[in-house]
């Protein structure tokens, strides 16, 4: 069988765990969109941007290798170095306004009054990245699946409590950080087991361990660095310039769309990141990732192409009619999130090959380009969803780009990457095929939306199911 038991035990675990989380930010985003408007959002998207920069950052990237040794105890040190690191960025981070006030304020504008969230946010994004290698390495993926529920839970219920009862201003900020902090303690309990063996600190080996993983700081952190400002730099680019309502309408966008792609990527790359260090390149291996790719590229162009189209009108409805124009982020950024399913979970083969150099150099390059691109147009006056156009226009090469490289160092090769790519483009052609007549001819407004939808599930269901038992049989 190609694909094994164990892998879709596991994978199935964490999908449970991360369909119910998405399931409840979704369930409270309509709830949110009525209590607070999108300059809110905007602000909220900012801190949270800011924060996930610097979590970045402050680890050096050392959790990545936790799940690489043979040795618990070389598992323990680098967890050590990546805490350790972690908290010294946060508290340098959080004295900074401070020790230079002016400049701060200067440089962070409507963020200034805020800034205390950022580091603290970022210390438990980066908390939750450590303990989500360390419960991988233990496949420990129900843990996983819990911190994810107790974050997402714990965001929308605080963020709801606060703005229902007016307790106080940014509700949203606070509640993510209740709902971090909530992910950060259900972890630390349930992998206590994994630090009760730890003995006394032995400097030395931590000090080898810090040594011997040093691509991770030298490589991951820019690359990882250069990925997370790119995505990121849209809002805080609008922020900076005072244009919070499109912060907000880009952030919600996002939000949405990042929902099937985060579903994918947390059910699918601890996984896929422990099948790859032990099996990459067998022929089993092989077949897994060419079978995933394409069950994925079948089942959900259908629905992507479908969002595409549909966006601005389901925005309306869903958030209430003033997010309509977040809508139309979302139908500008489809392709790009479509693209992203497929770079998201097999990013660890870089790590696995040891060849970091290749990603960062592919990340720095079009990463260089977005914020090059962005701002210039925003210093020429350019409007915010034309900024947006551009910004897409060059993650899509981006992506196109990354996913060669990943075909390439899987062990599928360049001829395996073109047939990719004509499927990938055979399911959109069959799904804009469907798609256009219906948004062009059929009924108006909502009747039309449903007629769609219909047709992208009776598409996309049987085309994934077809793809993922054809793939299991060989």
């Amino acid at each position: 069988m190609t694909i094994s038991i164990p892998f879709l035990r596991h994978t199935a675990i964490l999908m449970g765990g991360t369909a119910l989380a998405q399931a409840l930010a979704l369930l409270a985003a309509p709830v949110l969109t009525r209590l607070y408007q999108p300059a809110d959002f905007g602000v909220f998207a900012a801190v949270t941007a800011a924060a996930a920069i610097l979590s970045i950052i402050s680890t050096l990237r050392y959790e990545l290798a936790i799940v690489l040794p043979k040795s618990e105890a070389e598992a323990a040190d680098l967890t050590l170095i990546a805490m350790g690191t972690a908290v010294a960025f946060a508290v340098a981070a959080f004295v900074l306004p401070w020790l230079l006030p002016s400049s701060v304020e200067r440089l962070l504008g409507p963020l200034a009054p805020l800034w205390w969230s950022v580091p603290v946010l970022a210390l438990l994004m980066a908390s939750t990245q450590i303990l989500n290698c360390v419960a991988n390495r233990h496949r420990a993926y129900r843990a996983i699946a819990s911190g994810l529920l107790l974050q997402q839970g714990g965001t929308a219920g605080f963020s709801i409590l606060i703005a229902a009862f007016a307790m106080m201003q940014n509700g949203l900020v606070v509640g993510r950080l209740a709902g971090q902090f909530g992910a950060v303690a259900g972890l630390a309990i349930l992998l206590r087991y994994a630090f009760a063996a730890r003995g006394a600190l032995n400097w030395r080996q931590i000090r080898e361990a810090a040594s011997r993983y040093r691509q991770f700081p030298i490589f991951n952190v820019p690359y990882s660095l250069f990925g997370t400002v790119s995505k990121e730099f849209l809002v805080l680019a609008f922020t900076a310039t005072g244009h919070l309502s499109a912060a907000g309408f880009y952030g919600l966008a996002r939000t949405v769309l990042t929902v099937p792609i985060s579903f994918l990527s947390s059910s699918l790359s601890q996984v896929f990141y422990k099948e790859a260090a032990t099996s990459i390149g067998t022929p089993a291996f092989e077949s897994l990732m060419l079978g995933l790719l394409r069950g994925i590229a079948c089942g959900m162009a259908p629905l992507f192409v479908f969002a595409w189209f549909w966006s601005p009108l389901a925005f309306a409805l869903i958030f209430g009619e003033n997010w309509r124009e977040a809508g139309q982020y979302a139908s500008i950024l489809m392709p790009m999130a479509f693209l992203a399913l497929f770079t998201s979970w097999p990013e660890r083969i870089f790590e696995v090959r040891s060849k970091q150099q290749y990603a960062l150099g592919i990340q720095a390059t079009f990463d260089i380009a977005s914020l090059l691109t962005v701002i210039l147009l925003l210093n020429n006056g350019y409007s915010e969803i034309a900024v947006a156009r551009a910004y897409v226009a060059i993650q899509i090469a981006y992506h196109v780009s990354y996913l060669f490289a990943v075909f390439v160092l899987s062990g599928l090769g360049a001829r395996r990457y073109l047939g990719f790519l004509l499927l990938l483009a055979s399911a959109v052609a069959v799904s804009l095929a469907i798609q256009l007549p219906i948004q062009r001819y059929g009924p108006p407004d909502y009747v039309g939306m449903l007629f769609g939808a219909l047709a992208a599930i009776a598409v996309a269901a049987p085309c994934a199911i077809y793809s993922f038992r054809s793939r299991a049989r060989s």
